[in-house]
């Protein structure tokens, strides 16, 4: 359906070109138009189509690389010097360097007080030891658990499935007898073999033949009459009807012709407004000339054309309507005759019936009179045959019903079973999760606040200032690197940032300047003291000065003054499929995603998809799983939609129609 509602967005903008020139070849244009559009309108609209969503609605999987970022702006400078600011603000127990001294980048310039730090280090690591120990238990009790859960259903050993398993093989005996026993009986019945009804259809052939063969007569004479009689009036009524919806037909078609009077005299009339109104055009004026003349009334010329289309558009869907009423009504004025002559037909076969209905009824009168006994006895024995077969069916009924229940109880024992073992991973899992993550994050933190103790040189270079001295807290930078001229970008970062962007954090640089081009930069500096805010920030804002090294090797494109945006990466995912943040919802302490299911001709159905959520920014999210594959088809978002909908996936709506 997009397909279609795409080409005849273009068929339609190439009308309205081609209509300003050629009247009369635009009006045909534009119907075959709207016939397109009703014809696509009707495929579109399957009843089989399930709910409609559009392709951007979809994201198809593919590995890509997930980064969460922070985005700031910066300027290339050219520098022959970088202060050295320390990471952390802690006294300085030792200095590796002296003025004039030649330095490599990552040499070692001076320590910081770091006593407090490595006793903490220890404490935790201390900490995680013997809770490891602890957790060593746990785990190992939990795995137990685990595996007996595993054996219990891999041997069929396991208590609830064994009674359900038991149930069911009881309820199903139970219901295969009484299921046999209803059904030889209604076979015995069926087939006529019944030790019952065969005395009683003997009895019956002997002292019913008369009644029966008079009775098939006459019941036979008088339904035929009946329904003679009832085809003869439904054929006249049916006539009847017919008159009336002739009547209000030959009505709407008059109304349609009027107004289809009414509608070539208003094109008429909108026709001599537009030639007049593009007759008031003037030439244009040639250049220096002073024409006041300021030209058609180009905003009207537009409306009373369009009007003229809607008009012309309107006449062509009153003719369609008219021919199509014209066809209606012939065809319920031919019905209306064939029901009339066949009535007529009908009227003679009820008189030639009416003559022989009184003899057959005699007939039938004499012989109920002679079986009437025997009638009498065979309603008795077949409503009891009747008792008897309903109590068989129920007996059926209650077993079936039995047995179901035991189905219900043996798969809902299985699933315990799997939620009890699922429950036991999850139990293993938090507890492993537990060991390995005892404390990792706060030695993570310690670790990486020692190693800001020791300040390194962020390039290569010769010290010409050391700010630094022993005992004291830096106030400001500690040293100065000079360097060759080296091309570097000055940026900044937010307060809100700054535990999240260190020293050595990569960067990639982009500039309109050199479009396409992706520079790889680090940060080498940070000040620890806020700057003026940048040109266009809000007043709010903190912001500190970061400097940045190109990594690039070719810096040639890049000149002083350039500005450049920068994307500091804080964390990023290599080769991971990743769908829109909105993709991924939460239930049952699980995430899931509402991946598609193709069911052939454009249909698919929606399946639920466990995933394992990874890194998460504002606009995407990295997921993994075994259920996942390439290529496969994701809902953008599974706000309105559950599992198991059909639906069906369209172009983009055009502009100013409905979804």
């Amino acid at each position: 359906m997009g397909k279609i509602r795409k080409s005849l967005a273009n068929f339609s903008q190439g009308l309205r070109s081609f209509f300003s020139r050629h009247k009369k070849l635009g009006i045909l244009a534009l119907a075959l138009g709207v016939v397109l559009v009703a014809m696509g309108l009707s495929k579109a609209l399957r009843p089989d189509a399930g709910i409609q969503i559009t392709k951007n609605q979809v994201v198809t999987l593919k590995h890509k690389d997930v980064t969460n970022a922070v985005n700031e702006t910066g300027k290339v400078v050219s520098s022959t010097s970088l202060d050295v600011y320390p990471e952390k603000q802690a006294p300085i127990v030792a200095l590796h360097v002296k003025v004039g001294d030649r330095v490599e980048e990552g040499d070692l310039i001076a320590e910081l007080d770091s006593t407090d730090i490595r006793q903490q280090i220890a404490v935790k690591e201390a900490s995680a030891a013997a809770q490891s120990k602890s957790l060593g238990a746990q785990i190992s009790a939990a795995k137990n658990r685990l595996q007996e859960a595993l054996r219990g259903k891999k041997d069929g050993t396991n208590p609830g499935i064994q009674g359900a398993q038991s149930s069911l093989v009881a309820s199903f005996d139970a219901y295969k007898q009484a299921q046999k026993v209803y059904e030889d009986y209604k076979r015995s019945l069926d087939q006529g073999y019944n030790p019952e009804l065969l005395a009683e259809k003997a009895e019956r052939d002997n002292l019913a033949y008369q009644e029966t063969s008079s009775n098939v007569k006459y019941s036979q004479l008088k339904d035929d009459l009946a329904l003679a009689s009832q085809r003869a009036m439904d054929n006249r009524s049916r006539a009847g009807r017919l008159d009336g919806q002739v009547a209000s037909l030959k009505n709407r078609l008059d109304g349609l012709n009027n107004d289809i009077i009414q509608g070539t005299k208003q094109i008429s009339k909108k026709s001599r407004d537009l030639e007049k109104e593009m007759g008031q055009a003037s030439p244009s004026p040639t250049p220096g000339s002073q024409n006041q003349n300021q030209g058609p009334n180009l905003a009207k010329i537009e409306s009373l054309q369009k009007d003229l289309d809607q008009l012309n558009e309107r006449q062509e869907r009153l003719r369609l309507e008219v021919a199509q009423v014209t066809e209606d009504m012939t065809k319920l004025q031919g019905d209306r005759e064939k029901y009339l002559a066949e009535a007529e037909a009908l009227d003679k076969e009820v008189e030639g019936m009416a003559k022989t209905l009184p003899n057959a009824q005699i007939e039938l009168e004499k012989a109920q009179s002679d079986a009437q006994l025997s009638a009498d006895k065979e309603v008795k024995n077949k409503k009891a045959r009747e008792d008897q077969l309903k109590t068989y069916k129920q007996n059926m009924e209650v077993a079936k019903n039995a047995y179901d229940q035991a189905l219900e109880a043996l798969e809902g024992a299985k699933v315990a079973a799997d939620n009890d073992i699922a429950n036991l991973k999850d139990g293993v899992k938090q507890a492993q999760a537990g060991q390995n993550n005892m404390d990792q994050a706060d030695l993570k933190f310690l670790k990486e606040s020692l190693d800001q103790s020791l300040v390194k040189a962020p390039v290569s270079g010769t010290i010409t200032q050391l700010n630094g001295k022993l005992g004291q807290v830096p106030a400001d930078s500690l040293a100065r690197v000079e360097t060759v001229d080296t091309l570097r970008v000055e940026s900044h970062i937010k307060e809100y940032n700054i535990n999240d962007v260190k020293v050595g954090s990569q960067v990639v640089m982009t500039s309109d300047a050199v479009e396409g081009k992706e520079f790889v930069g680090e940060v080498v500096s940070i000040s620890p003291a806020p700057e003026e805010n940048p040109e266009g920030a809000a007043s709010k804002d903190v912001y500190y000065k970061t400097v940045i090294a190109i990594k690039d090797p070719d810096t040639s494109k890049l000149a002083p003054g350039m500005n450049v945006r920068v994307k500091y990466i804080l964390s990023q995912e290599k080769n991971t499929f990743a769908v829109p943040t909105d993709a991924v919802f939460e239930r049952d302490k699980g995430h899931y995603v509402l991946s598609l299911k193709d069911l052939g001709k454009n249909r698919y159905k929606t399946v639920l998809t466990p995933v394992k959520l990874g890194l998460s920014n504002d606009f995407e999210s990295s997921i993994s799983g075994p259920d996942l594959k390439e290529k496969m088809k994701v809902l953008t978002s599974s706000q309105g939609y559950g599992q198991d909908q059909v639906v069906t996936i369209i172009e983009a709506p055009l502009e100013g129609q409905d979804g």
